[in-house]
């Protein structure tokens, strides 16, 4: 499985891939030197293979996760359907998982 520092961005994806997306996680938080945290968010098919990522900001206070993916999904084409599921990721650090369809 490649890192996600190894993906393509979710804009460089085909339709072709794009249509294969089932999950969306955001995960491995980072802080920044301005005090925001810097998420991963990567796009995986239905076996779980990752397919692309991005990265984003967002600052360190309660917003709503999916005001601050829908934006990365809109461009991709993609959009979140259900309830986000939380858990901790292999790092032991948060990570948020959905699953989403292609729409907009």
């Amino acid at each position: 499985m490649p890192h996600h520092d190894e993906l393509p961005r979710l804009t460089a994806l085909d339709d072709a891939t794009l249509a294969r997306a089932r999950t969306v996680t955001v995960h491995s938080p980072d802080s920044s030197r301005e005090g925001d945290l810097v998420w991963t968010l990567t796009v995986s098919d239905g076996a779980g293979t990752p397919l692309g990522r991005d990265r984003l900001t967002a600052p360190d206070w309660p917003t709503p996760l999916g005001d601050l993916i829908a934006p990365h999904l809109d461009v991709a084409g993609l959009r979140v359907v259900g309830r986000w599921r939380t858990d901790l990721g292999d790092d032991d650090l948060p990570r948020h998982a959905a699953r989403v369809e292609p729409g907009g």
